[in-house]
């Protein structure tokens, strides 16, 4: 029983009558899932460079201030 895209699932309503009902294929949603997954690992490793960054530039500050003082 093949509708278009995907594949049909039949299950039974409340009155006994078979309903078919379809149900997209799993290896389109998993590529959806790939790019994402992969854009949030982008993200992620961006955000995590930029903390890098701001901590040393703060630690850099704060050495100055304390060699100001002496």
């Amino acid at each position: 029983m093949e509708m278009g895209k995907g594949f049909v699932c039949e299950s039974s309503s409340k009155n006994g009558e078979k309903i078919a009902r379809r149900v997209p294929r799993r290896f389109e949603v998993i590529e959806e899932k790939t790019d994402i997954d992969k854009k949030a690992d982008d993200f992620i490793k961006n955000f995590r460079n930029r903390l890098k960054i701001q901590r040393a530039e703060s630690l850099e500050r704060f050495h100055e201030m304390i060699n100001r003082g002496t």
